[in-house]
């Protein structure tokens, strides 16, 4: 439903925009261990933007964030399961952008604690809990590329899978990232490698959505029906939005306007058909790695 689309395009904005928010950006800064990331980079310097990038996902899925499939119980450590109860955000849970909160109860007879699981939309506060699942993951690592001068873009799938874009400087265009995965510049890691088939993937940056489905589904037999909004209405409502976030001085909307054209060409160039794919033996496309393997044998992301 066009309304249903609107709304979920309005909530991603709002994620991507959180990005340009000073102060949000200085305790991201503050996290970051820039030591170990300029060296790195420095040793690259034609692509130093990119290395910046690869080894800020190295760090972010070794040593900084955790998934959490079902959290521990915070009181005594044991394993939970999943409660019944659906109680609603606190009143600090929302500030913080909890729109819903999962309730586990510690499976120890002697302990029995509730132990909750708030589901946050504001990267600040991720920087500070470090842990989640796909959503969290690429909020909080969409905000440290920001941080680190990249241009980014948090890409939504239709399909209950979220990721980020950054913009290579060296390549002049956009590159696919997975926090989750590591992976750098692997489109066809969900299609080819998980075996997810996909029916939307719409990338939000601060200047506007864009629909880059083209870039991830490249093949017939991956593309699920795109029926959640008529062609023409999906056109008119990234038409809207892309005016609505670009009130910039004429040299930048210029830049836009040739970017727009260039990424274009791009996404034509992947005709949805075999026919474009590379030689997909020498891609490193794995199923998924990140969550249980029973969390995700159910999603259907286990390849093929």
């Amino acid at each position: 439903h066009p309304n249903q689309m609107a709304q979920v395009f309005a909530g991603n904005m709002k994620t991507v925009l959180r990005y340009e928010d000073s102060s949000i950006l200085d305790q991201a800064l503050a996290v970051l261990p820039l030591e170990r990331l300029y060296n790195f980079a420095d040793a690259d310097p034609e692509n130093h933007q990119d290395a910046l990038i690869k080894e800020l996902l190295n760090w972010f899925k070794n040593d900084f964030f955790t998934w959490v499939d079902i959290p521990n119980c915070s009181v005594c450590g044991s394993s939970t399961q999943p409660s019944t109860e659906s109680p609603l955000p606190t009143a600090d849970e929302q500030k913080f952008g909890a729109g819903r909160v999962e309730v586990y109860k510690c499976i120890s007879n002697s302990c029995g604690a509730m132990e909750r699981f708030p589901r946050y939309n504001n990267p600040a506060i991720l920087l500070q809990t470090k842990r989640g699942r796909c959503g969290e993951w690429a909020n909080a690592f969409g905000l440290l590329c920001r941080a680190l001068g990249s241009r980014v873009r948090f890409v939504w799938n239709s399909e209950d899978h979220v990721w980020i874009e950054v913009y290579s400087p060296h390549q002049k265009r956009w590159i696919h990232t997975d926090p989750c995965e590591n992976a750098w510049d692997n489109a066809l890691l969900y299609s080819k490698g998980w075996g997810k088939k996909m029916a939307y993937c719409i990338a939000f940056e601060a200047t506007g959505p864009i629909d880059v489905s083209r870039r991830y589904i490249r093949d017939i037999e991956d593309q699920l029906p795109r029926y959640l909004i008529s062609e023409a209405d999906l056109k008119s409502l990234l038409a809207y939005l892309r005016l609505k976030y670009r009130t910039l001085p004429i040299d930048q909307l210029l830049r836009l306007y040739y970017e727009d054209v260039q990424e274009l060409a791009e996404l034509n160039s992947y005709k949805a058909n075999a026919e474009s794919l590379p030689d997909i033996t020498s891609l490193r496309l794995n199923p998924r790695s990140s969550g249980s393997a029973e969390w995700i044998k159910s999603r259907g992301e286990n390849g093929r």
